[in-house]
């Protein structure tokens, strides 16, 4: 990026530390940045040695993250974009990493700034973009951001300048997209859990047409006792045979070996779990007498 012309555009002044404003500037070494942003990152020392064919910016950018940003299957967003450098780290170490892609979040007018300069624009395409606050949606869907949570793929990642926060513009930047991607991720998978379900009901939907009238009012004046598995149940198996009588029994599944080995026997046994393994640890379940209902809602492993 040594070869990029000064922006005309200039950064406002609260993006700043300083009272004027300032443009993207070259640096002595080559590397073009915004002074106020990477001044200090991008700043060789006196006994650094650089190597050839790279750059202060560059060595910095490799120090830092080394092979971090370039995994296969990720969407890395970025906050920050170290004035493009970041950009052109990235686009360097090709080839680019199978099933990736990179976004890279600015403020509207450093973003108006870096689109500006060919250099930067030049780095930009479909695996890489740089855009503002504003054109995070329409990213998203582009980028497929969703996909990405499935398959736990989502990178969120700071610059050098957001790690310093050297604006309030990076403070504010990193805690809306933290918390943004926290949502988004939780949304996400949660409704992943939810296939399983989906499937065992559709298999099972032609076996379910009992009909729960006629058990409507047998169990009138009992108190109702939920069992399931932990340790409290076995503390409380004598109280439970003591008060049989007096008590609706409605039981999970997966004690039913527990509760055949006492003998006792529960009005209801329900199932839920989608999984086939739930048939194998809920086999005892079929051991109990018919005074006791099985209430397999409508999604267990169908062949329960």
């Amino acid at each position: 990026m040594t070869d990029m012309p000064p922006a005309t555009v200039t950064i406002p002044d609260h993006l700043t530390p300083g009272d004027n404003p300032q443009e993207l500037v070259q640096t002595q070494a080559g590397d073009w940045i915004f002074p106020a942003l990477n001044g200090l990152h991008f700043s060789p020392s006196a006994e650094q040695t650089i190597v050839p064919g790279t750059s202060p910016a560059q060595q910095a950018l490799q120090a830092h993250f080394r092979n971090r940003l370039h995994q296969q299957d990720r969407l890395y967003v970025m906050i920050g974009s170290d004035s493009g450098q970041l950009i052109r780290f990235v686009q360097e170490k090709s080839p680019l990493p199978r099933g990736s892609r990179w976004l890279f979040i600015e403020p509207e007018p450093l973003a108006r700034i870096l689109k500006r300069t060919p250099a930067v624009a030049a780095l930009l395409d479909d695996y890489v973009h740089l855009i503002t606050p504003e054109e995070w949606d329409e990213a998203t869907e582009l980028l497929l951001l969703n996909d990405y949570f499935r398959i736990n793929g989502v990178a969120f990642e700071r610059s050098l300048a957001a790690l310093d926060h050297p604006t309030p513009d990076y403070l504010e930047l990193v805690d809306q997209f933290d918390a943004e991607l926290t949502r988004r991720r939780y949304v996400v998978t949660a409704n992943l859990g939810t296939a399983p379900f989906l499937n065992a009901q559709l298999a099972n939907t032609p076996s379910f047409f009992a009909n729960l009238v006629p058990l409507k009012g047998i169990f009138k004046g009992k108190k109702a006792l939920i069992l399931a598995g932990g340790p409290s149940l076995d503390d409380q198996i004598d109280w439970i045979k003591a008060n049989r009588s007096r008590l609706f029994l409605i039981a999970v599944s997966r004690i039913s070996a527990r509760l055949l080995a006492v003998d006792i026997h529960p009005d209801l046994i329900a199932t839920v779990d989608p999984y086939p393994v739930s048939l194998t640890v809920s086999r005892h379940m079929f051991g109990f007498g018919p005074q006791t209902i099985l209430s397999p809602a409508i999604m267990p492993t169908p062949a329960s």
